[in-house]
């Protein structure tokens, strides 16, 4: 798991990691001293942002080719009671 934030941040999820019994061990690492979280937290939601325009537009340009395609047309007849498609016989009543 990684996360950014300050010292409760860090205290609070090593105090879940000591309750929840399907963690067996956790170690928490310092990356970079000097991180902002703030700043962090702003790089995120631009990422997430870009992310859920990107799935936007893909649906949109799906939508759009699925209205430019033309409808199927069914050209065959659908079989009476006493045909069946494959082979002809009629069907037995049991």
């Amino acid at each position: 798991m990684d996360y950014c934030g300050l010292g409760a941040l860090v205290d609070e999820i090593e105090r879940f990691s000591r309750i929840d019994e399907r963690i067996l061990k956790y170690l928490t690492v310092m990356t970079d001293p000097e991180a902002d979280p703030d700043q962090i937290r702003a790089e995120m939601d631009r990422k997430k942002e870009a992310q859920q325009a990107e799935k936007a537009e893909a649906a949109a340009s799906e939508a759009t080719e699925e209205s430019a395609e033309p409808a199927p047309s069914e050209t065959s007849e659908p079989a009476t009671a006493g045909e069946t498609e494959s082979s002809g016989e009629t069907p037995s009543k049991e």
